[in-house]
This record gives structure tokens, sequence and C-alpha cells, in this order.
């Protein structure tokens, strides 16, 4: 198989980043409940070195498939993917947790305000990653120092 291919089908979750509805929303999605169903079998140090592989096999992915330093396109959803992956690794294992926190991500990925903003101005597939990382690391506060204890 061809290397390019390979680094599409990464980049691309497995053709998630293919749907014609919300492609990032898919990669999220994905993620979500992926991890959500192996938490119970794996522990959270396995769920977290199997994100430091998918991130740097993503990166990698990602890299090959961008053609220049300012794309971004629509199609590339591991760094959602990847995102959410450690998003989940450190919120509650209850599932309105899971879905509060995945809707809140994408709300600041998709307006992209700031600081994620200027994650994103960073050349190539660094801000391809680092914007979501932004927005998973701001998700994973607000749930952390408001959401959870109120509910609680």
């Amino acid at each position: 198989m061809n290397v390019n291919k390979i680094a599409i089908f990464i980049a691309s979750c497995g053709g998630l980043g293919h749907s014609r509805w919300m492609p990032g929303t898919m990669g999220s999605v994905g993620a979500m409940i992926a991890q959500y169903g192996l938490r119970t079998v794996l522990s959270l140090e396995i769920l977290v070195f199997l994100g430091i592989c998918m991130t740097g096999l993503g990166f990698w992915a990602t890299c090959r498939s961008i053609t220049s330093p300012t794309e971004d396109p629509s199609w590339i959803v591991i760094d959602e993917w990847c995102a959410v992956w450690f998003m989940c690794c450190a919120l509650l294992y209850v599932e309105w947790c899971y879905l509060l926190g995945c809707f809140i991500f994408r709300i600041l990925d998709i307006a992209k305000t700031w600081p994620v903003s200027l994650a994103e101005r960073a050349p190539g597939a660094w801000g391809i990653f680092l914007d979501d990382f932004v927005a998973a690391f701001l998700t994973v506060i607000f749930l952390s120092c408001c959401a959870i204890p109120a509910i609680l």
C-alpha cells in the first residue's frame, strides 16, 4: 500500500474525516466513544500511552497529507481525535461528563476564540494539532473548575 494512502487513512481517522456531515464532530465523537468503551478494559496509563502513540502517528500522517504550511483540510480529523482522547482521560468516567466535554470542545474548536486562535497560527501540522489541544485543555479546566463541582 502507498505511504501517502496510509497517511491519508490515518489523518482521516479511517475515513471519518471524509464524512459529508461535520467531519470534525465525527472525529471527536468517534474518539469519545472509543475512549469511553476502552476505559472499562484498559488502565488510564495505557489509554494515555495509546494517546501519545496516536498523536505521534497522527502528526506524521498530517505532515504527509498537507501541501502547504497554512493548509488545514477539514478531512484531517486525527487532531480532534487525539485532543478528545486526552481530554476524556482527564474527565470523570461518566457519560454526561464525556458528552458535555465533547460538546464544549467542539464549540471552542469551531469558534476559535483566544487562545485557540493563537495556537492555530502555528505553521503546518503544529497549528492543526495545537488549536485542538488548547481547546481540549480549556474544556478540562472549565469542567474541573466550574461544571463538575456545581453539579456534584
